[in-house]
């Protein structure tokens, strides 16, 4: 906006100069250097007019202008962002809340009139609100509430919507800034943009082709979701034409006229959604339900209160549609007792719970290290008898968040995989899902802890590679002259049997001991005991290398040594693990042991448990759900006396290889120095 005039309203604001480098897209020490730089130019930075917390402020008019006129700054519309901020910030004469239902309210109306607001009088203004919004159904209140600021707020808006081109996109450009704002009411229980695209995108695959899309939430909140699916479906240029949205009727709540105007804008027909459709046993015909619990504005809920909530939705949803909810993972997919457990064993046993989605950390800005989780309600599989029903549960837990969002991919291919769970039986078992596992909805009813640890995507062993496996193990054991090698030779290939570390940790014969707390004072270069942790595990330092006195480590309470066999595994920086074949070493906390009693679980072998541990995810935290795999009984033996034999030879040349170092470290120190001279030998 380089040479748009600076709205007066900002005559009365200040900025940081924290704000100040935000809003210009440059670093702090940026906004410090120019006011060094430019303190004795023509056209000087401007001063400080004020301190608010050890922190000046500057005028922002001031701040805008000289932005402008110094061309200085990532940010060409600058002057439009700081405008925006206000809103959410403070305008001197108007309470936060009224100021930014009322910039909200003039944006709608710019949207429905196309007018120039600041080039109109207050009384033209208040008539224009009450030809477009008669009822005072979401905007005429807000824009009388602005009183003798009305102007100045009108500015605003003009502002505002040139600098995001549309009065929609500045609407939304405005609530970007909610949380850094603290906007209880906006922020409280509000998910991400990343999260609300994942909901926006599955609604829109779940509808499309099925006419103009008609949504409805029957929870007052400020419309994140309902928002999310329109601009989805807006995105993919489908067939959604004329979008409508049901949202309650009580036109007296604020976050209900605020969804109304945001959906405005965009074009949407708003209807109202009637008290006793509330409670009643369909919501709108022909709707999809698309809700949050709990609803945006609201305090977290109870595992109760939040399954109590889906329990209505379902009770709501129209046969041959569809209810697509986001909440707490703790209620959806965690552990659950008491009344919360019979409410959701309830639920699944009602076979309308088609998907179950569990999303990572990093997706609710409010409470970084909560998950969310999405279940999807539909109508149960027609194609099989009640006591073979089914659903599919989705395990995104591990993914990785950046900055609020999922890869794109993986959205892609999660779409993807709930669509493809909503088909037939045969549908469903031809799919290749990426996140998503086939379920009884017997199996899930009878389960009581986390859904997605057991009913997590397992990866699809290779069946068949022609040979090419046994053959480069034939070669390499060959080459190496191990004994044992002439014994490899090509398999029938098939699925190994693989379960989760949950499963294995429950089983009889498999004993998981926690790591020893040891005070990092106590180990050090010396010592009769290797300790082992995660900085051995990751290869950080070289196993051996610390060590602690032994009498030292047998005055701690519960002092453990490992037995010879045993997986030492961490979580932390990334998943890793080692067999100690020795034993009799000291395990750092919080790395943890498994321990296998070889004859009660005869197919669990230990470096076949380190390898499919060190495979996982970097960023796979949650150790109970990793894939480990099983080995046939009748390999058992035979693979064990060749991996015997391949460790005797691997820690050989590790000593090797660490003796060689410190030779190579010894003579560089020792002959620059002179400590060390090498004399000419003559072979002659």
């Amino acid at each position: 906006m380089k040479g748009a005039a600076v709205p007066s309203v900002l005559d009365s604001l200040t900025l940081s100069l924290p704000d100040i480098a935000e809003l210009a897209h440059v670093q702090r020490p940026v906004v410090s250097m120019w006011r060094r730089r430019y303190a004795t130019a023509a056209s000087p930075f401007p001063e400080a007019v004020a301190t608010r917390r050890d922190q000046q402020r500057f005028r922002a008019s001031e701040v805008t202008a000289w932005i402008e006129r110094s061309g200085l700054g990532r940010n060409p519309s600058f002057a439009a962002d700081v405008a925006m901020r206000a809103a959410l910030d403070e305008v001197p004469g108007l309470d936060a809340d009224v100021a930014l239902d009322g910039l909200t309210s003039l944006l709608y109306l710019k949207a429905q009139t196309g007018e120039l607001l600041g080039a109109l009088g207050r009384a033209e203004v208040l008539d224009l609100a009450d030809e477009v919004d008669p009822d005072d159904h979401l905007a005429y209140s807000e824009i009388e509430a602005l009183g003798d600021r009305l102007g100045d707020l009108c500015e605003l808006a003009d502002t505002a919507a040139d600098a995001a081109y549309t009065p929609a996109g500045a609407l939304e450009a405005v609530l970007l800034d909610r949380h850094r704002a603290g906007r209880r009411t906006l922020t409280e229980s509000a998910a991400s943009d990343g999260a609300l695209d994942v909901v926006g995108r599955i609604v829109l695959a779940l509808t499309s082709g099925r006419g103009p899309l008609m949504l409805a939430n029957p929870h007052a909140d400020c419309g994140d979701l309902l928002v999310a699916a329109v601009r989805a479906g807006s995105d993919a240029n489908g067939d959604h034409d004329a979008p409508a949205c049901a949202v309650p009727g009580v036109r007296t709540d604020p976050a209900t006229r605020l969804a109304r105007r945001r959906l405005g804008v965009l074009g949407v027909r708003v209807l109202d959604l009637d008290a006793d459709d509330a409670v009643g046993h369909a919501v709108s015909p022909g709707a999809t339900i698309v809700a949050q619990l709990p609803p945006v504005g609201s305090p977290p809920w109870s595992d109760d209160e939040v399954l109590r909530a889906v329990e209505t939705l379902a009770v709501q949803r129209e046969p041959g549609r569809f209810a697509v909810v986001l909440g707490p993972a703790g209620a959806l997919v965690g552990a659950v007792d008491g009344e919360a457990e019979k409410l959701r064993s309830s639920l699944l046993r009602n076979d309308q719970v088609r998907s179950v989605v569990e999303l990572p950390a990093g997706l609710l800005p409010g409470r970084s290290r909560e998950r969310l989780a999405i279940w999807v309600l539909g109508d149960p599989p027609a194609d099989v008898r009640l006591a073979k029903q089914w659903t599919t549960v989705s395990d995104l837990a591990g993914e990785r968040v950046t900055g609020g969002a999922l890869d794109g991919g993986v959205v892609d291919d999660l779409v993807t995989d709930v669509v493809a769970a909503q088909g037939t039986f045969a549908d469903v078992r031809a799919h290749a899902f990426r996140f998503t596992r086939f379920a009884y909805t017997s199996a899930l009813v009878a389960l009581q802890s986390d859904l997605s640890v057991d009913f997590r995507q397992l990866r699809v062993g290779q069946r068949d590679d022609g040979g090419r496996a046994a053959v480069h193990a034939h070669e390499l054991a060959t080459g190496l002259g191990l004994a044992g090698a002439e014994s490899v030779v090509p398999g029938p290939g098939r699925d190994p049997r693989r379960e989760t570390l949950r499963s294995v940790e429950a089983r009889d014969g498999v004993r998981r001991i926690s790591g020893n707390r040891l005070d990092p004072r106590a180990v050090g270069a010396v010592g009769e005991v290797p300790v082992v942790g995660p900085a051995e595990l990751t290869g950080d330092v070289i196993l051996g290398d610390r060590r602690m006195d032994r009498l030292t480590f047998s005055t701690l309470p519960a002092a453990r040594y490992t037995e010879p066999g045993d997986v030492i595994f961490c979580t932390a920086p990334y998943p890793a693990a080692v067999v100690d074949h020795v034993g009799l070493s000291v395990v750092e906390f919080p790395a943890q042991v498994l321990r296998i009693d070889r004859a009660r679980a005869p197919g669990l072998v230990p470096h076949v448990l380190a390898e499919d541990i060190t495979s996982q995810r970097a960023t796979a935290k949650r150790w109970r759900t990793w894939e480990v795999r099983e080995v046939p009984e009748d390999q058992v033996s035979a693979l064990e006396e060749l991996l015997a034999a391949v460790g005797q030879r691997e820690t050989l040349v590790l000593d090797e290889a660490r003796r060689l170092a410190e030779l190579r470290t010894t003579l560089t120190r020792g002959v620059a120095d002179a400590l060390i001279q090498l004399r000419t030998v003559d072979n002659a």
